[in-house]
């Protein structure tokens, strides 16, 4: 297979399928200098394509592109993930990536040492917790943070995000820039995808999210690339073969340090990654977002609606993310309507949606402190006096266990953990506020 790729006005195309192309809003692209520009599309190219490298031969119609030794080793620890959701062997899908077939152009790829930056950070917002939370603390330090939406062509809940974003602009007076990715869904063409693999669709996403974003930095003279990595992306469980399998292996704080040890180089130490919620649990986040940030919490938006039975609406009531969504808010003492949630995931019928219920469907439950997590939620809702058949099953089944370790549930998911990504600037304000949210007293 040959990979070519091409410059456009606003980004670039790859002849892959119709239409595959990156595309950024104006005054982005056209500002670049050429040799920024082929050094974003290379690497980006690899970074979204090599992965499929593992199903057949590639060749790249450039130089082999700086980052692809991160991208190779992003995929390594990703192949795991892509193994247990293809029901094959990782430790056979490894050795198959290791022996792939891949070879470039001769000559040399170009790095962007020279990228000018300043003390500015880029949130790529999602209007999920954990983007709303990075926004608002980076706010709150007066930080003055730019804002970037990455929108992937398979996006159920795009409608939805540009109503938000309209109303989010109008409200704080900010501009969400957009980027558009019409190569995300390339896992859908057998011609690429010739083993039809299930797993492989997001590999290399965030390595590939980095260099996405890089015409944003340069826009912005951005010097960190603020990501959603929470402390549960840490978690992991080990499969049949004893390999460690990260629901988001390339969102893990480990991982981040291979990300900035390569941007380092890459940009001549002008850019890098970091995560303002790695310190936190989900149900952590939630607390310090609706207790101290009630205006922005207003906006999550945390489902993908991608279990949606065609009914209208930002939740589609019926997936995990929605159970997490609700159970989390009720155990703070939040009313789940604030979000625009109106059912109630404590009934019977939504039992399915809960690891602590029973057994876990997607791979994001699997760890075993997601588990703990849901129960930590579930024993705060109890003690909040909430009602409904599942407070019932966990009062009958879970609450002398929830009882005997509350002190170390507590000490895990209301914890300020350490963060690898974040330095000296702002990581003593932001853990600052963390702790000032998240003690015994808080919850009442």
């Amino acid at each position: 297979m040959i990979v070519q790729n091409k410059l456009e006005k606003r980004g670039f195309s790859v002849n892959l399928f119709k239409d595959a192309s990156i595309e950024y809003q104006e005054d982005v692209w056209e500002n670049i200098s050429e040799d920024y520009k082929k050094a974003i599309m290379d690497n980006l190219v690899y970074l979204k394509l090599s992965p499929y490298s593992m199903f057949q031969e590639m060749h790249f119609d450039f130089p082999k592109p700086f980052l692809s030794e991160l991208g190779d080793k992003g995929v390594i620890g990703d192949i795991p993930r892509i193994a247990y959701e293809d029901k094959v062997s990782a430790k056979e899908m490894i050795e198959r990536f290791r022996n792939k077939h891949v070879d470039f152009c001769e000559g040399s790829s170009a790095s962007m040492s020279g990228i000018e930056t300043e003390d500015t950070p880029l949130i790529g917002i999602s209007f999920g917790k954990d983007s709303l939370l990075s926004y608002a603390v980076a706010k709150e330090l007066g930080l003055d943070p730019e804002l970037v939406m990455v929108q992937d062509f398979w996006d159920k809940e795009a409608d939805f995000k540009f109503d938000i974003i309209d109303r989010f602009e109008d409200e704080f007076d900010e501009e969400i820039y957009i980027v558009y990715d019409y190569m995300d869904d390339v896992s859908a063409y057998k011609r690429i995808n010739k083993l039809g693999s299930e797993g492989v669709v997001g590999a290399n996403a965030i390595n590939s999210y980095i260099a996405m974003l890089l015409p944003l930095a340069v826009r912005h003279r951005a010097d960190t690339l603020v990501f959603g990595n929470e402390q549960n992306f840490n978690d992991y469980f080990l499969n049949e073969e004893g390999f460690k399998v990260y629901p988001s292996y390339e969102q893990s704080s480990d991982w981040m340090e291979e990300q900035n040890k390569a941007l380092d180089e890459f940009t001549g130490g002008n850019v890098k990654v970091t995560s303002f919620v790695e310190p936190l649990y989900n149900i952590a986040e939630v607390k310090v977002l609706f207790s101290r940030y009630q205006s922005i919490a207003r906006y999550q938006m945390s489902c993908d609606l991608s279990y949606s039975k065609g009914g209208r609406g930002m939740w589609c009531y019926n997936c995990p993310m929605c159970g997490k969504a609700f159970l989390y808010l009720k155990a703070i003492g939040v009313d789940p309507k604030v979000i625009g949630f109106n059912k109630n995931f404590f009934d019977k019928e939504f039992e399915r949606h809960y690891p602590l219920f029973t057994p876990p469907t997607r791979i994001y439950e699997k760890p075993a402190a997601v588990r703990d997590e849901q129960l930590f939620g579930f024993y705060l809702a109890f003690k909040s006096d909430c009602k409904g058949y599942l407070i019932d099953q966990f009062a009958d089944r879970f609450l002398d266990e929830a009882k005997e370790r509350e002190d170390e549930l507590f000490n895990k998911f209301f914890k300020v953990h350490d963060s690898v990504s974040m330095d000296g600037r702002i990581k003593a304000g932001i853990n600052s506020i963390y702790r000032e949210e998240l003690d015994k007293e808080s919850l009442g």
